[in-house]
């Protein structure tokens, strides 16, 4: 029987080769992106305690890292990856070369946050912990995948049969929604914790570390939860009523956290100067919607922590802003105000960052100007 290390490398060549393929298919240019694992894998000769999986490695700087390129700038031609005839099954082994600095990551160090509220941290600590993705193309978020990377989920799977992790923590919607098609989750606490297995392993799904609005209340339910959960002799007996008895305390204080707007200004008034400038188009008592410029609409909403967001006018499915002409010049343009890239918006700020009103609404006037001059 080959040793797991042995099984792994076989999975590697046969791995980094499909994404190869995908990555220089001329007939998808789009999946021209840079592609890697994140933990190495050359140091793990066991099954894992615990495997976590992300969507995908995040392209922090939204440079649109390709795989290989005209201008020379692409993974290949990086020197520091020394893959001057392509991605190979070693180097992919090997993981993301920054792995090492794994505790400074800022998604890192929330995870740790959040499961110190479990004391369940030292999980974290295990020689043989496995990090890694769903899809190995880094883009700037879930929603930049490209549809034609999902071809290449069962490469994940692959890699759980050999690895065999005794518990699973998948991270953030997006992921789970992939995973759900293979594994029959149930709902613990809604919109917050999921728990299934997926042949011997335990899976858990819980929000992404690196979403916006991480209230201690939110890291206390949900690492508390979890260090109950991983310590659990019978896994298929807790369900969501048992969860509530346990932790009713914790989830009625993260409710709660939920309901205390945190912005400093008002809303109503918000929207009223906002629709002086711009024409309303559609309003309800949490969110209002306002024509902005050319094919592009602008809402204000206290959905969680209250935020204004702009995005195409009309959209559908997964990528709102697929047909709109310069998303990406709107998305840089707003970036340069501090606007943060969003699932399905070109860009959000949340009402908390808002200091004064008047203000604001000459920053989006400016923006509206500007997106008019974008050609």
């Amino acid at each position: 029987m080959k040793t797991m290390q042995e099984q792994l490398r076989q999975w590697a060549d046969k791995t980094a080769d499909a994404y190869h393929r995908l990555a220089t298919d001329p007939n998808h240019p789009e999946c021209n992106l840079a592609f890697y694992t994140q933990s190495d894998l050359t140091k793990i000769d066991d099954c894992p305690e615990l495997l976590i999986i992300g969507i995908n490695p995040a392209d922090h700087y939204k440079t649109g890292y390709t795989y290989s390129g005209d201008d020379g700038k692409g993974q290949i031609e990086n020197a520091n990856w020394r893959i001057p005839n392509g991605m190979t099954g070693e180097k992919l082994l090997q993981g993301n070369p920054d792995d090492h600095n794994r505790q400074d990551w800022p998604i890192w160090k929330n995870l740790v946050s959040v499961f110190r509220y479990g004391s369940i941290e030292k999980t974290l600590l295990h020689k043989d912990l496995v990090y890694t993705n769903l899809i190995f193309f880094a883009t700037a978020d879930a929603s930049k995948i490209p549809l034609k990377a999902y071809a290449l989920e069962f490469c994940i799977y692959e890699l759980i049969e050999i690895l065999r992790p005794k518990k699973i923590l998948c991270l953030g919607r997006p992921c789970k929604e992939k995973m759900q098609k293979q594994i029959p989750f149930r709902e613990l606490i809604s919109n917050e914790l999921y728990i299934g297995k997926l042949q011997d392993s335990v899976v858990y799904a819980m929000p992404h570390p690196s979403k916006r609005n991480w209230w201690n209340e939110e890291k206390d339910m949900i690492g508390s939860c979890l260090g109950y959960l991983f310590n659990a002799e019978n896994i298929d007996s807790v369900t969501a009523e048992v969860i509530r008895d346990k932790f009713g305390d914790k989830i009625e204080a993260w409710r709660n956290r939920q309901s205390t707007p945190t912005y400093k200004v008002d809303f109503e008034e918000l929207c009223e100067e906002i629709g002086k400038r711009f024409e309303p188009f559609k309003k309800d008592p949490k969110t209002s919607r306002y024509d902005f410029a050319k094919d592009t609409a602008l809402t204000v909403t206290k959905t969680g922590d209250g935020y204004v967001g702009i995005r195409a006018k009309r959209g559908a499915g997964k990528d709102w802003n697929s047909s709109l002409e310069n998303r990406d010049k709107y998305a840089r343009l707003l970036d340069d105000y501090g606007w943060k890239t969003g699932n399905q918006w070109l860009g959000i700020k949340q009402l908390k960052y808002i200091e004064s009103i008047e203000k604001f609404i000459e920053e989006l006037s400016t923006i509206n100007k500007q997106f008019d001059q974008v050609g």
